[in-house]
């Protein structure tokens, strides 16, 4: 459990709460010196570790060394969780932990006031193109752009913006080691790696075509061993990067006090994907590409075998519109759970095109441009604002120009679930997050806008247990389960082929035993 400040265990140990009267008793009365004041008085911390501890002091959080026994017993686990607190520090975007406690400070008092991130913004559907492969004429202009596009591939650099382990799925490894399908056996992130030897072959280029993968203290293992167990799927090991990423302290109330999740260690979580682009500036890799004639960067999630099928046609509309970010995206119904890109216009004359999560989008829509909120457009049967699927093309000059500026931290939010309507104490504790497709919000001026194209195209992830698909299917959303995702990559080339012209028959629909069509 989080420990909290020496004020508030005491109020809850007067109102009957379960704070351990041992607890309350050993950490003294208001003259008392803290546990933390006690070892800085006896010498037991000097130099880096000193500074540090002094500074956290300062910053309200001795209440965290509250559970220490006395100085002379269990002195290494104290110096371990200083050794935790030092990396901490070191590895906190943004300035280490002074800055990330001060920005929280910042964001948690916004939050408690109920304040919204959107006052003063209007929204209106952004610039971009529909891919529709349904109309000949769809899919001449698909031909058109692609032409314009494909060229451009082997300039690319790819960043995939792994996931967790497949624990969910019943699988140990990372999720990029899973079977995209039964046939071959082939995992996703073989599939990614030979599309991009692929490209290479396609177009007869010398250039290697990089790729970035951002792993956690969870998978990076994993993924290494699968890349090297596999001789990297026939890529050259340099072309291939992996990127660790670090967790950030949770907060354990609106102080923010630090959590900790035992007398001896500091509890800390992802910082979000919004990471992999400050991992590209502290690495220098987006910039090494830039250098070494990439053009573009192209940013796509874990478990979607469908992702590259319509990045030469993102490519041409980049191009055409001179984008500097150009999302994918896809059909979204109304209210549907899923992220929607929308241009947003302040009242002091500031605009953006960026992700809108889909509750905060209705709501913004209601309180400004319409009063029934996010509709379905009549013509379409879908609405206007279309969903996000967090995969983008981003023109590298801009891209690196971004980084420089900004060092690769994406704007920060927070979300914590309080405890009562208060609104200081939360149920869990929380830490500041941040989401790659916030990009733009980075690059002031940037030309933003979308390409957005049918499920079946762009669009079908592995990301839910037999159960949760079941769930999802109730609600009317796809299952996005393991057999689905297999069988939408045998679709689409089937889609192609009879849009192509030919005549194919089609499998007779199936149901598992789990109830999944």
């Amino acid at each position: 459990p989080a420990f909290c400040s020496a004020e508030k265990l005491s109020s809850r140990a007067s109102s009957g709460s379960n704070v351990s009267p041992a607890y309350s008793l050993r950490m003294g009365g208001s003259g008392s010196k803290s546990v933390l004041q006690e070892h800085l008085d006896n010498d037991f911390f000097w130099g880096e570790d000193l500074t540090l501890l002094q500074m956290l002091k300062a910053q309200g959080q001795e209440a965290i060394f509250d559970g220490w026994e006395a100085v002379g017993v269990n002195d290494e686990e104290k110096r371990k969780m200083v050794g935790q607190l030092r990396h901490l520090d070191a590895v906190c975007p943004g300035g280490g932990l002074e800055a990330y406690l001060g920005r929280a400070k910042d964001l948690l008092s916004l939050s408690e006031s109920g304040a919204n991130a959107f006052d003063g913004w209007t929204p209106r559907v952004p610039e971009g193109t529909a891919l529709d492969p349904d109309t000949q004429e769809g899919r001449d202009e698909i031909k058109r752009l692609e032409g314009i596009g494909a060229p451009e591939m082997p300039f690319c650099g790819f960043v995939l913006v792994a996931g967790g382990l497949g624990e969910r799925l019943g699988y140990s490894g990372a999720k990029v080691g899973l079977p995209y399908n039964t046939l071959t056996g082939k995992c996703y992130l073989q599939l990614y790696v030979e599309t991009l030897l692929a490209i290479e072959q396609r177009f007869g280029s010398s250039r290697k075509v990089p790729l970035a993968i951002m792993v956690s203290e969870d998978t990076e293992a994993p993924t290494k061993r699968l890349l090297e167990e596999n001789d990297f799927f026939g890529a050259d090991q340099a072309q291939i990067t992996l990127m660790r990423q670090e967790k950030v302290p949770a907060l354990a109330d609106s102080s923010p006090l630090l959590a900790t999740s035992g007398p001896y260690e500091v509890l800390a979580k992802p910082h979000g994907h919004g990471d992999v682009h400050q991992l590209l500036w502290k690495t220098g890799l987006a910039k090494q590409w830039h250098e070494n004639g990439c053009r573009w960067v192209v940013f796509f999630q874990d478990t979607n075998a469908l992702a590259f099928f319509t990045l030469a046609a993102m490519l041409g509309v980049s191009l055409e519109k001179g984008f500097d970010v150009n999302s994918l995206t896809v059909p979204r119904k109304a209210k549907q759970a899923i992220g929607a890109i929308a241009a947003l216009q302040h009242e002091d004359g500031r605009q953006m095109t960026v992700n809108v999560e889909y509750n905060q989008l209705d709501a913004l829509l209601r309180s400004t441009t319409h009063p029934e909120g996010d509709e379905n457009d009549e013509a379409t049967g879908f609405s206007p604002f279309p969903g996000n699927i967090n995969q983008l093309v981003v023109k590298l000059e801009s891209y690196v120009a971004a980084l420089e500026e900004t060092g690769g931290l994406m704007p920060e939010f927070v979300n914590p679930k309080y405890a009562d309507d208060t609104r200081t104490t939360f149920k869990k504790p929380t830490r500041l997050e941040t989401m790659m497709q916030d990009l733009p919000k980075c690059m002031a001026g940037g030309n933003v806008g979308f390409t957005q194209a049918p499920n079946w195209l762009a669009f079908s992830p592995l990301k839910n247990s037999l159960e949760e698909a079941k769930k999802a299917l109730q609600k009317g959303s796809p299952s996005a389960c393991a057999a689905q995702a297999e069988a939408d990559v045998y679709g689409v080339f089937l889609a192609i082929l009879e849009r192509l012209g030919a005549k194919i028959s089609h499998a007779e629909a199936q149901e598992y035993t789990a109830g999944i069509p």
